[in-house]
């Protein structure tokens, strides 16, 4: 009883928020002090993600505040390797400065969150502890000076409303995994933790044992987080017992999910919050109107009243996989309002990184296997491979599962990402992310391949073993194996924690390649389709000469016809040519016509001529919808949209560009959907088809607009836009009416098909047990469709090599797992290798 009335009393609280204060500090240096051995290798000059080269090619194509609007940075002012060493070093010093105290720790402060913050965009520190981190900074910014060691008080105590802030973040992040993982759950699921611990991105060694725990183990464990992640977040806003009792779940799960998984410094952080949990007197009822708006008091009331608002959002639609939700085009077909200002407002403070999204893991069981992108070198002509080893991720069957955390090996990490798809050439990016250089025909995994063919990369410096430490590799590849756990009694008799079974390439084999860092970062014609908004920043993006265009009407898109007629007629078929099934054989017809370097510029005048109808479509399918909740989100109210193939051969406008642009079932429904009828457009209506729906503003040889400005009348409806630039409807509608996924994505899935057909490979990895539901709202990004299609297309197989050598890499047979009434994973069949 007398610790319980020591915490509420102001020596006991100046203690607490000493202790918070300074172990924030401390998780500052131990995130930077990892970063520190790992920087040059990750971003520097001759790294696997080179800063220099990112902020250069914005800095071409984006305007300086939408630069820096994408990537806040100080690295902006110098970048070189010194300079990105120097940074991270200040980091952990200005931390070390935060844990000592004294006159400067708010100074110090100040100077942690500004280096975490330059590092997000270019390290892509997106992890939940990484934004925890930033957001926990950001609110700390704002608590007393310290006093300097030994004593471990804050000068003060914090302001009531501080305190509820702290309190605030703890309960939205957990609830943010909470709402993730428990809504939606089925009974079915009660194993869920046993088939986790064995799939999460990390696994430790008391985690692969825990997996193997029986039954009621993990029903109770599932029942425990149940409890900490959906009603402790309520008690710790009450003050009080409850708030104490909230506290110690909260920090033994986290304590749980330290020893049996690697989640960076998450749960040291995240104890470090609950630390504040223990000033159980403060209440919001404690806060004083008057005080909130004194003048030292404003900053935060302002700043807290910003998180405060973004909250709602955050809670309900963002998790950790779509960070970008506030930046999804179908907003803008919102009416003007509240609600569109609202998400105008959450795109202004998303740069600042003060109130993010948590949880990621969705409530279904999932399978327990795992995914190891193996790399392998050779330098005898591909004759003998050797591996590389990771750090601490799994290598092959024997690698034991590592405890490494607080600390964070970023590319180890990564990797598993990596094997399941979830990387930058995944045409699903743009849901997860707001940024246009996400989505690449270069993953980070191309990159490091290409770092590990030069002579002096400091990339072999992240690996646990080089097997060519004289000279570099003259190929390498990155194999894919398929893991799933032995037993305890087969861990004991083989010492193998796998069973491993080689599961394909992930990357096929490749010498030096310069054009993988020339593909990485993408101009804007070659931005996704549904990065509508980042196309319009960029204004403009180059032209195509005369000869470029002679020769995509005249050359290429004839021989994709032609080739796509002689597909079909192959197949004896006698339906649209324009489908998934003919797509390989034209490929390879293609490869035996024309050089790489060709098909390569075939792609850019593709991407340059869809960006010029793009950008004239866009104005007119970015007006707001009669019915956004019915016609768009897909909820049962209103009036629905008409069908567009019912509509009268000379409809009203503006119904006919509602029909087509409303969800389910408009054709033109979503800006992936756009950008594919274009390509249908060029394939099918040729030249003059395409010169019709870009109008007369295109002119050869110079700069292509990105964005169409209209009038404040042109703005008013979608038919007001279409008249002002006087977009061809009946050709439109042709388009519309006729287009599939199919059809429509057959131009890209030609020229740009080994990116095609590693989206296949991987969402059939990634879906291969558990399958694949598609949303069944239209607030998300259409291109969640394509998903669905490739795995109902088995043929887009990778194609290796060029010319007479071009030949089919077909994926390697693999096991299934099933999914029992039971809640358990069985496996139908194995066949076990040695170890890879």
């Amino acid at each position: 009883m007398r610790f319980y009335e020591y915490l509420a009393s102001t020596e006991g609280r100046l203690l607490i928020w000493g202790v918070t204060t300074r172990g924030i500090g401390l998780a500052y240096v131990v995130c930077l002090g990892a970063l520190l051995p790992q920087v040059s290798a990750l971003i520097g000059s001759r790294g696997i993600m080179p800063v220099e080269r990112q902020m250069r090619h914005m800095r071409r194509h984006l305007p300086w505040p939408q630069a820096i609007r994408l990537n806040p940075s100080v690295l902006w002012v110098a970048r070189g390797d010194r300079a990105i060493r120097a940074l991270v070093a200040v980091g952990v010093a200005a931390g070390a400065a935060v844990v000592w105290g004294g006159p400067a720790s708010r100074l110090a402060l100040l100077a942690c969150w500004l280096v975490v913050l330059s590092l997000r965009y270019s390290v892509r520190m997106y992890y939940p502890w990484d934004s925890l981190l930033l957001e926990a900074g950001f609110l700390a910014l704002f608590l007393p000076t310290l006093e300097a060691l030994p004593t471990l008080e804050t000068s003060a105590v914090p302001a009531p409303l501080l305190v509820f802030a702290f309190h605030f973040v703890v309960a939205r992040v957990l609830f943010g995994f909470g709402k993730t993982k428990f809504v939606g759950v089925r009974r079915r699921d009660a194993l869920y933790i046993k088939y986790f611990l064995m799939n999460k991105p990390m696994v430790t060694r008391l985690g692969w044992r825990l997996a193997h725990a029986p039954d009621r183990v993990h029903k109770a464990i599932l029942g425990a987080i149940a409890f900490v992640e959906l009603v402790c977040p309520v008690l710790v806003l009450f003050p009080g017992p409850v708030r104490l009792i909230g506290a110690a779940a909260i920090v033994g799960q986290m304590v749980g999910i330290q020893l049996s998984g690697n989640f960076g410094y998450f749960n040291m952080l995240t104890i470090v919050l609950c630390v504040g949990l223990l000033d159980h007197s403060s209440a919001l009822t404690d806060v004083s109107v008057a005080e909130l708006f004194t003048l030292s008091n404003l900053p935060f009331t302002v700043a807290f009243a910003v998180i405060l608002a973004a909250s709602p959002a955050y809670v309900a639609v963002n998790n950790w996989l779509t960070y970008g939700f506030a930046d999804w085009p179908v907003w803008s077909r919102l009416r003007p309002g509240p609600l569109r200002a609202y998400f105008a407002f959450l795109r202004a403070i998303t740069p600042l990184c003060v109130t993010q999204g948590y949880g990621v893991f969705g409530p279904r069981s999932g399978p327990p296997v795992r995914w190891l992108a193996v790399i392998e070198g050779s330098d005898d002509g591909g004759e003998t491979w050797r591996a590389y080893e990771y750090r601490h991720t799994p290598t092959s069957g024997r690698s034991t599962p590592r405890f490494v955390a607080p600390h964070h090996p970023r590319l180890d990490h990564l990797t598993y990402y990596e094997a399941m798809g979830i990387d930058g050439t995944s045409y699903l990016s743009v849901v997860s992310f707001s940024d246009p250089y996400r989505f690449s025909r270069s993953a980070l995994l191309d990159l490091a391949v290409q770092r590990l063919l030069e002579d002096g990369s400091p990339v072999p410096g992240l690996l646990r073993t080089n097997p060519f430490p004289a000279r570099p590799p003259d190929l390498v590849r990155v194999t894919r194996l398929r893991a799933v756990p032995t037993t305890p009694d087969e861990l004991a008799a083989t010492g193998r924690w796998w069973h491993t079974q080689p599961a394909g390439f992930h990357i096929l084999p490749t010498g030096r390649d310069e054009t993988v860092d020339e593909d990485w970062l993408p101009p804007p014609e070659r931005y996704h389709f549904e990065a509508m908004r980042w196309r319009r920043r960029a204004g403009v993006c180059d032209g195509v000469t005369a000869r470029q265009l002679d020769d995509f009407w005249e050359t290429f898109v004839p021989f994709v016809g032609d080739a796509a007629v002689v597909a079909e007629n192959r197949r004896a078929g006698d339906g649209d040519p324009h489908r998934w099934e003919n797509v390989p054989d034209v490929v390879v017809d293609l490869r035996r016509r024309f050089s790489r370097t060709e098909v390569r510029e075939f792609h850019v005048v593709l991407a340059r001529l869809t960006t010029a109808a793009l950008a004239r479509l866009d104005v007119v399918f970015a007006r707001p919808a009669q019915g956004f909740w019915r016609n768009v989100a897909g909820l049962p109210v209103g009036r629905p949209a008409a069908d567009p193939a019912s509509l009268p051969a000379d409809p009203d406008p503006e119904e006919l560009l509602q029909a087509l642009a409303a969800s389910p079932h408009g054709p033109l429904r979503s800006w992936f959907r756009l950008g594919i009828a274009v390509h249908r457009t060029i394939l099918t209506e040729g030249r003059e088809g395409w010169e019709r729906l870009v109008g007369p503003g295109f002119q050869v040889g110079a700069p292509i607009r990105t964005a169409v400005r209209l009038s404040r009348g042109g703005a008013r409806s979608m038919a007001a836009a279409a008249q002002e630039i006087d977009l061809d409807l009946a050709l439109l509608r042709r388009a519309a009416l006729g287009l599939t996924v199919g059809n429509g994505f057959f131009l890209e899935s030609v020229v740009n098909y080994d990116m095609v057909a590693r989206q296949a490979d991987r969402a059939r990895v990634m879906f291969a047990d558990v399958g694949f539901e598609p949303p069944t709202t239209g607030l998300a990004p259409g291109v969640t469709e394509l998903l669905g299609e490739l795995l109902e297309h088995p043929e887009i197989m990778p194609i290796a090599g060029w010319g007479a050598s071009a030949t089919f890499v077909p994926p390697a047979p693999l096991p299934r797992m099933r999914f029992g009434e039971d809640g358990r994973w069985t496996e139908e069949q194995r066949s076990d290798v040695g170890a890879a």
